[in-house]
């Protein structure tokens, strides 16, 4: 069995499901389009931050803003993140199946 056969019949074990195959076209038109939605989520979570900040009491920093992981933590910081998850980049995937 291939390399790609197993990840495929593993997907497929896991979720019930095999991958779709789709153009490279449609693979950069979903990943734009995923990256706006991140985006969009850390903007939200800046402006909240911000807000907050505006209306604590002056001994209430709340500087920090703890957004993203491995696979978005660039966003992250281009959007305001000050703490970032980054332990899968580094460790690789956790095996929690037992």
């Amino acid at each position: 069995m291939s390399q790609y056969t197993s990840e495929t019949q593993n997907l497929h074990d896991r979720h019930g499901r095999y991958p779709q195959a789709v153009s490279v076209e449609d693979f950069r038109r979903n990943l734009t389009i995923v990256r706006a939605r991140i985006c969009q989520r850390f903007i939200l979570l800046r402006t909240l931050r911000d807000r907050l900040r505006e209306r604590a009491p002056a001994d209430i920093s709340l500087f920090e803003l703890s957004t993203g992981m491995s696979g978005d933590f660039e966003i992250a910081i281009e959007e305001g993140g000050t703490v970032v998850r980054v332990g899968q980049a580094i460790f690789g995937a956790g095996n929690f199946s037992q």
